[in-house]
């Protein structure tokens, strides 16, 4: 069969002209990257980073048969979200599908389409998750400067655009546009900081500075070189793609709930997005009790892994 491929091509737009004074913004966002299209036994799995840009909105994913989609709307649109991971299902084995990746900005101009192509079974599981967790690891790094003085809620300058900056870069901040105020969005991201970075979990910006920025803040802050890792894909409560040892992410913490809820994932063990050899057995539990099967490897039997019998009983 054909074999993977990724390059970057296809189409994409801008807005369109101005007059009489206006100013209409026609500069599409920049192209998604590190596009890798993954066909797995049963599915594809499409993984990608969303460009930096400051008007950056959302990502598409646009699918087709024959060939590559030559613009954001020359196929099926599969996929449209802020995310960086899409598995797509359904699909007919011996049939390669086209992928094309946009993103576009407020005034709906579209980047360059990052494509790729695949057909089911190029890839094995053990391989997908891999390159999922590879994909995971911190992939650019920005220089920023250091934050000067203290921030909080209600404050409008160039600091709070550097704050932003900063979080944005290490996964805190996640709204799509980089701003000069200081709102609840900014003081979300930062009280997520400082409970990940300095333990400071509640409280207020007058009893410990929980949610505002002050000298401990600013020092973990810090300045310099800060690198950027993609965040975990979103999960919808229920396990649509394989997983085995090694796997993470947000469909990994619904296995361990499902399980736990069974009675196979022990109730006293935290739920984590990791999957360890306590989900492993639990998982190999689960078959055994279910689908008789009891020994074997996640390639010779699925044993361990969570290949289409498992998930169709994993509800």
């Amino acid at each position: 069969p054909p074999q993977p491929s990724s390059t970057s091509g296809g189409g994409g737009g801008g807005g369109g002209g101005g007059g009489g004074g206006i100013i209409i913004d026609t500069t599409p966002p920049e192209t998604p990257k590190n596009l890798q299209v993954l066909g797995g036994p049963d599915q594809v799995v499409i993984i990608w980073q969303n460009p930096q840009d400051q008007d950056y909105v959302r990502t598409i994913i646009v699918r087709k048969e024959g060939s590559v989609p030559a613009s954001s709307s020359d196929g099926q649109r599969i996929y449209e979200g802020t995310g960086q991971e899409f598995t797509d299902t359904n699909l007919t084995p011996g049939v390669t599908y086209y992928y094309a990746v946009y993103s576009f900005d407020r005034a709906s101009n579209y980047s360059r389409g990052a494509v790729g192509s695949t057909v089911l079974g190029s890839s094995t599981e053990q391989e997908i998750s891999v390159k999922r967790i590879e994909a995971q690891k911190p992939v650019s790094c920005v220089s920023t400067p250091t934050l000067a003085r203290n921030l909080y809620q209600g404050v409008r300058s160039e600091d709070v655009k550097m704050l932003q900056t900063i979080l944005k870069q290490q996964g805190y901040f996640t709204y799509p546009e980089i701003t000069t105020y200081f709102g609840a969005i900014t003081r979300g991201a930062v009280e997520r900081f400082q409970c990940a970075k300095l333990g400071i979990c509640s409280g207020s910006p007058s009893s410990n500075g929980y949610g505002s920025v002050g000298p401990r803040t600013r020092a973990a802050l810090g300045g310099g070189t800060a690198c950027a890792t993609p965040p975990p894909p979103v999960a919808a409560g229920r396990i649509t793609r394989w997983l085995l040892l090694g796997s993470e992410g947000l469909e990994v913490s619904s296995l361990q709930q499902i399980l736990q809820a069974q009675g196979y994932f022990p109730s006293a063990q935290r739920i984590t997005s990791y999957f360890g050899p306590i989900t492993q057995q639990a998982l190999q539990q689960f078959q055994c009790a279910k689908l008789q099967v009891c020994s074997g490897s996640p390639d010779a039997t699925g044993y361990g892994a969570t290949g289409p019998r498992t998930r169709a009983l994993l509800k």
